[in-house]
């Protein structure tokens, strides 16, 4: 821009020159003439009209040349103004592009601040990590997989119903704890020895073997018939002879259909009251309420309902020996059995044995503030 302003002004300053050198050239003529002789004063006279016209040429000349420059001044200053206001907005504008940048820029460098601030957060995290991990040693793990075996004995005594099962965890809990040398664990010993012998001393009660039982007997019940099929056993017709009377042929058709009558209607004799017997189209569905009785007696076991399992079974019971006479034996039998299916326990009282859990977790709770707490002795230089 310096440049550009002294451009016009060293074309200014050669454009007077021209100037001061017409308005100087008149000046050694008048000198000389003023410094002429008297004794030419003709000759004198001419030269002064001469120099006369030549200084008003040249003051002509001079003013037209002023002006001329004079013009020419004015355009490169109209020129170097606009080009001065052009160079103003570039330079705004650029001004305006450096702040948006700086602001992008700011901005770019506080997100990046913060995704560094995360890093290091996650970071001093992992490094919290690795560092309670390094400094657990084997006793922890070991004390875990116990507390995970309590665990497993609670809720498969509890929501399993399976006594068994759940001593076994507890035992294998018990044998990881021995293991490990802390005098603190002997509260939890203690609580694990007191749950091993509830369990021990438990009624176990043989849940396949009495579910396998309700399903044969029911498979008796289904091969018992409701009604007996009527045989009839067709004897000999009797001969007659050729000259028997009509009275005599009467009395032997007599005699056949008393024999048949006789087989097709059978009477017994019972002490109990007397009870309809059912149609024979629905045996079927009598078949299927006792299958269903039985079917219900084996849910009930496994939920180790004792009054549903009886009312089950004494259910199933009541229809086979009310109904079911054709054979007395067989439904007698299976009566039995049903009755002796009845008196078994199926309720197990279960004992509490959460109390050996609680006393591990309390330990290692107390172990975890302890590891936790911060050393009051000073850290050494590495």
């Amino acid at each position: 821009m310096n440049e550009q302003l002294e451009q016009p002004a060293l074309q200014q300053s050669a454009s007077q020159q021209p100037v001061l050198a017409a308005a100087a050239a008149p000046v050694a003529p008048v000198v000389a003439a003023t410094a002429a002789p008297a004794h030419a004063p003709a000759r004198s006279g001419g030269l002064a009209i001469a120099a006369l016209l030549i200084a008003a040429l040249a003051l002509i000349a001079a003013g037209a040349l002023f002006f001329r420059d004079d013009t020419k001044r004015e355009i490169s200053d109209f020129r170097l103004q606009s080009l001065i206001q052009d160079q103003a907005a570039a330079l705004s504008q650029l001004r305006q592009l450096q702040a948006d940048q700086r602001a992008d820029q700011r901005a770019a460098r506080d997100q990046l601040n913060g995704r560094i601030e995360q890093l290091q957060t996650r970071l001093e995290a992992q490094q919290q990590r690795v560092s309670a991990l390094a400094s657990s040693d084997r006793s922890d793990w070991q004390l875990a997989e116990a507390e995970y075996f309590l665990q497993l004995a609670n809720q498969r005594l509890l929501l399993g119903g399976d006594p068994k099962t759940a001593l076994e965890q507890l035992q294998a809990a018990d044998d990881i704890v021995r293991h490990v040398e802390d005098s603190g664990l002997l509260p939890v010993r203690a609580a694990l020895a007191k749950d091993i012998a509830a369990l021990k001393a438990l009624e176990v009660v043989d849940m396949e073997g009495l579910y396998l039982a309700i399903e044969a007997v029911a498979e008796q019940a289904q091969q018992l018939r409701l009604i007996e099929p009527v045989t009839v056993q067709e004897g000999a017709p009797e001969v007659l002879n050729a000259d028997a009377t009509l009275g005599e042929r009467l009395q032997s058709g007599l005699r056949a259909a008393l024999h048949k009558l006789d087989q097709l209607v059978q009477i017994r004799r019972r002490d109990e009251p007397y009870k309809p017997l059912l149609a024979p189209q629905y045996e079927a569905a009598l078949q299927q309420n006792i299958k269903l009785a039985f079917e219900q007696a084996q849910v009930a076991l496994l939920l180790s309902n004792q009054k549903l399992y009886e009312h089950s079974l004494s259910k199933a019971r009541a229809a086979l020996t009310t109904y079911y006479t054709v054979d007395e034996h067989a439904t007698q039998s299976v009566a039995q059995a049903i009755a002796e299916l009845m008196n078994k326990t199926v309720a197990m009282p279960l004992p509490d044995i959460s109390q050996s859990r609680r006393e591990l977790k309390a330990y290692l709770n107390s172990r975890r503030a302890e590891n936790s707490a911060p050393s009051d002795l000073p850290k050494v230089a590495r």
